[in-house]
């Protein structure tokens, strides 16, 4: 009992110190701690892993530990459904590479979910990494009618938002269907994309957008957030 209380309160006291740390700002090593403290390295790193846990630092194998940082990622009926204009509000400065752009015939249930009637149909697949001071922090794909959005691919330039051209050139006027969030382990796959270890937990987000102008589809998402950079916040209504 006096090992967890010595570990909590240390830990408790190290995250007031850090507050008013910067992003990236190294952290005391256990050893480091352990002899200013006068504590084991058994209870130093209890200490960090608690911290880790909580995602008030990072620990990076051979570089040390660092403050970290984690936003709010707002999501909401009425907002934009931008990752760079949410990650923007949120204080932070984000990028997004595409990694692929395809045209494709849509699969069955695609073609339910887009509404899609017509035979010979398709529908453009975008996949992009998204990135926040350095470091990939998350993935996703859109995938849209190729008709309502003609010219997508050449109009669409490196780390420019998909919302803005849905929005001010195609003026489709998109707002959100629906949303679905939830923490799930990471694909292999996804993992190996964010050069993360081992299969961490993320957000796993999906959604589809529709066209407030066309009153039809326009977009379905489908997206992984790193959970020690992000907190997704959901926003129904009016908080009173």
């Amino acid at each position: 009992m006096h090992f967890m209380r010595s570990y909590l309160a240390l830990s408790r006291e190290l995250e007031k110190q850090l507050q008013t740390a910067s992003h990236g700002d190294p952290v005391p090593s256990e050893n480091q701690l352990a002899s200013q403290y006068r504590i084991s390295r058994l209870t130093a790193r209890a200490v960090l892993q608690d911290l880790e846990r909580r995602h008030v630092v990072r620990r990076v194998q051979g570089l040390g530990t660092f403050v970290t940082r984690r936003l709010d990622y707002r999501i909401d009926s009425e907002g934009p459904a931008s990752f760079t204009e949410i990650v923007r509000a949120a204080g932070g400065d984000p990028a997004t590479t595409t990694d692929s752009v395809a045209v494709r015939a849509p699969t069955r249930a695609e073609r339910s979910a887009l509404e899609l009637s017509g035979r010979g149909e398709k529908v453009i697949e975008i996949r992009r990494c998204r990135w926040l001071d350095g470091e990939p922090v998350g993935i996703g794909s859109s995938i849209l009618p190729l008709a309502r959005v003609p010219d997508l691919s050449d109009l669409l330039e490196e780390g420019q938002s998909l919302y803005s051209l849905l929005s001010d050139h195609y003026k489709l006027k998109p707002k959100r269907a629906w949303f679905r969030c939830e923490v799930v382990t990471a694909p292999d796959e996804v993992a190996e994309r964010l050069d993360l270890k081992g299969r961490p937990d993320l957000f796993h987000n999906q959604g589809r957008l529709e066209s407030a102008r066309l009153g039809l589809p326009i977009e379905l998402q489908d997206g992984w957030l790193r959970t020690d950079v992000f907190n997704v916040v959901i926003e129904v209504g009016t908080f009173k």
